[in-house]
């Protein structure tokens, strides 16, 4: 049965998650799902959830009953630990969801395979709850090799995580009728794909890349109270990256 789909990007806040090769796991995984989010919103029903470093309750996570719930995390472990993982709730089988999400992620990461784990707090509770729950570490943030092979084929692995999950999810229907007359946008041009700061990709490109002119940018794209947060910068860098970003 298809169900709505709940992304969830790892740790948050003043919690940065694992740390390696300069850089966080907690920024890392938010640019992945919200990257995700972005690709599917108009063809299924999905949400976006960036949690702080502070564990939300069960009352929060009830809400979300009837969901396929996805938390997204980059592992970390000895420099020569690679690949990729499915963590799933001990006690339970893996659904063909969780073996699509291992598949696809294992056309470019070494699969590790399914890892059960009952010591994880937003495992149990969605499991406390009925809701369909998985964790997928996407590679190692501490593996040079791993965060290259990210890097690389960064729009591939979102593009096939993408058509992994939207068969799960339930169709967005569009109920808007309205013949609109064509309206001309202009977009910054694309800037390189290993770019990872919103100030020196704008900089690329020659905009200026003051807080300034950031708000007005963030305006004409639709950003509420825009203050320069690492998830709004990584929000604008997406769009600037895929060409998206209106001037």
């Amino acid at each position: 049965m298809n169900k709505k789909i709940l992304l969830i990007a790892g740790h948050g806040g003043t919690d940065s998650g694992a740390v390696g090769n300069n850089r966080k796991e907690a920024i890392e995984v938010r640019s992945i799902a919200y990257s995700l989010y972005e690709k599917l919103k108009n063809e299924i029903e999905i949400e976006y959830y960036n949690p702080s470093v502070k564990h939300n309750s069960t009352k929060d996570y009830a809400k979300y009953k009837g969901y396929n719930v996805i938390e997204i995390h980059l592992n970390s472990a000895g420099s020569i630990a690679t690949g990729t993982e499915v963590l799933i709730k001990k006690g339970y089988k893996p659904d063909s969801l969780d073996t699509a999400l291992l598949h696809t992620l294992g056309k470019y990461f070494r699969n590790r395979g399914f890892k059960y784990r009952d010591d994880l707090y937003s495992m149990n509770t969605f499991g406390s709850l009925g809701i369909t729950y998985r964790l997928i570490e996407i590679c190692f943030i501490n593996n040079i090799n791993d965060l290259n092979v990210l890097d690389k084929n960064y729009n591939s692995i979102i593009n096939d995580l993408s058509s992994t999950i939207k068969p799960y999810g339930i169709k967005k229907v569009t109920t808007n009728t309205t013949v609109n007359t064509p309206v001309t946008t202009n977009y910054y041009p694309k800037v390189n794909q290993n770019n990872k700061s919103i100030v020196d990709a704008l900089r690329s490109i020659g905009v200026d890349c003051s807080f300034t002119n950031r708000l007005k940018i963030a305006s004409k794209n639709g950003f509420v109270n825009y203050t320069g947060s690492a998830e709004q910068n990584i929000r604008m860098l997406n769009l600037l990256k895929n060409g998206k970003l209106k001037k």
